[in-house]
């Protein structure tokens, strides 16, 4: 591979003068990045000209900023004197392009072949063969008009299955079919040949054990219906204390107890019970059992009516307030949300619930000092000192408008006259304003006291 660089017209002057020995030679600044700066055995070939037409041909092994790194007299010219400011380029020249011709060198060291031993230019398939150093039939496969017929591919997976059936084999052979899990056609019966069968025909292992039963004792046992017992369904005292049965006349016997059990396996006493005696009914708890030992009405997620034994409620706000219900089907309502902290239960009047409110009253204070540093307050965030006398209030709350009251006192010592006044309020700032009468002008004292009175939003 040759080592020549080239770059698109490059091209530049002498910056200065040389002579016919020197190995260096100098570009101008600005055209320096135009030339390649090779590394290694890399190089280009440059021209030099004067204005007399005379040239000269030299090598470059390497560049650095605008400095040039020359080999002098190439390419049949010879090296001379050259002045500040003749031409420097990179042209076309002979030995740049015979660098790059291709040679057997060359070729070989890329991988490629030369036209001499190029196979597409021999007309003798056995030499191409020999060329290429390959053996018929153990390093390529030699042509074969079946295989070119084949569409598919016949694998050795294939071939171990043909391999694996015995030759001669009929399919329809007592033995394979036998051995295959399935039935001659004689060995099924004419009318199962005839059966249609529906599209599903698996049959459970629970079905399957039903129906493998020897006995309907056996498949009371499988279904764990418990033993066998008969009854007189007119005679009353034979069912009185016995399982459930339907009399003659429609009528559904229990008998006295209905029981419920807190779980499966709790058959040892009971936790609710129905009981019926002496004419009356009765619901009976057992706190013994673990049971809470109450009784209450549901109705799933729906509200059961007073009308129906329920207290007209379903469920109730959790932390809400009850109160007595206004209609015959709602004995309970709860208060509507649950208020803010600190909000008291405000009556409403007859014909409405109470409901949770901020009272009108004063809603925040604060006391605080000329540089606005609070000592103590309540609702308030902060005290903004944006100048002599000069304070704003940032209220923790919103008021419900902006029309509230701002009571005030100062405290400064040996001092009477200064006033506090209002410099302007919204829903959630107050501006206070602190003067010096006597002097005309605006003084800081040594505490303000602000209260903010009104209703909060």
């Amino acid at each position: 591979m040759t080592d020549i660089l080239f770059a698109n017209n490059a091209a530049s002057t002498l910056a200065a003068d040389i002579n016919n020995s020197q190995t260096t030679l100098t570009v101008q600044s600005a055209d320096q990045d135009e030339f390649p700066a090779p590394t290694g055995n890399k190089y280009f070939l440059v021209t030099l000209e004067d204005s007399g037409g005379n040239r000269e041909i030299v090598k470059c092994t390497g560049r650095t900023t605008n400095v040039l790194t020359i080999v002098r007299g190439q390419d049949g010219t010879v090296a001379r004197a050259f002045i500040s400011g003749d031409a420097v380029s990179m042209r076309m020249t002979k030995a740049g392009i015979e660098a790059i011709q291709a040679d057997n060198t060359n070729v070989a060291a890329a991988g490629a072949a030369m036209a001499g031993n190029n196979l597409s230019d021999l007309g003798n398939i056995a030499t191409a063969v020999a060329n290429l150093g390959l053996t018929i039939g153990s390093q390529v496969q030699a042509f074969s008009a079946v295989l070119a017929a084949t569409t598919a591919s016949f694998t050795s997976a294939l071939k171990a299955k043909l391999d694996g059936i015995e030759p001669g084999a009929d399919v329809t052979d007592t033995a394979n079919v036998t051995a295959a899990g399935a039935l001659m056609d004689s060995e099924v019966d004419a009318d199962i040949k005839t059966l249609t069968l529906p599209a599903n025909t698996t049959i459970s292992a629970a079905g399957a054990a039903l129906i493998d039963d020897a006995d309907a004792a056996a498949q009371r046992a499988t279904l764990a219906l418990g033993t066998s017992a008969t009854y007189d369904i007119t005679d009353g005292s034979s069912y009185w204390n016995g399982v459930p049965v339907v009399r003659s006349d429609g009528v559904m016997e229990i008998g006295r107890y209905i029981d419920f059990h807190n779980s499966d396996t709790d058959v040892s006493d009971y936790a609710f019970r129905i009981e019926t005696g002496g004419g009356n009914t009765k619901l009976v708890a057992n706190p013994g059992s673990g049971s809470a030992g109450y009784f209450y009405f549901s109705n799933g997620p729906d509200d059961v009516a007073v009308a129906d034994g329920g207290t007209g409620r379903g469920s109730h706000t959790a932390y809400g307030v009850i109160c007595g219900g206004t209609t015959a089907t709602g004995a309970q309502q709860s208060v509507a949300g649950l208020g803010a902290a600190g909000q008291p239960l405000v009556s409403n009047g007859a014909g409405a619930l109470p409901s949770f409110q901020h009272l009108k009253g004063v809603q925040a204070w604060v006391k605080f000092d000329d540089a606005g540093v609070i000592s103590a307050s309540e609702n308030v965030t902060s005290v903004t000192d944006s100048g002599t006398g000069d304070f704003t209030i940032n209220l923790a709350i919103t008021m419900a408008n902006a029309n509230y009251v701002v009571a005030g006192s100062i405290q400064k010592a040996a001092e009477l006259d200064n006033v506090l006044s209002v410099d302007g309020q919204t829903t959630t700032t107050v501006g206070i304003a602190v003067a010096d009468v006597g002097a005309g002008t605006r003084d800081d004292p040594d505490y303000i006291f602000v209260a903010i009175i009104g209703e909060r939003a």
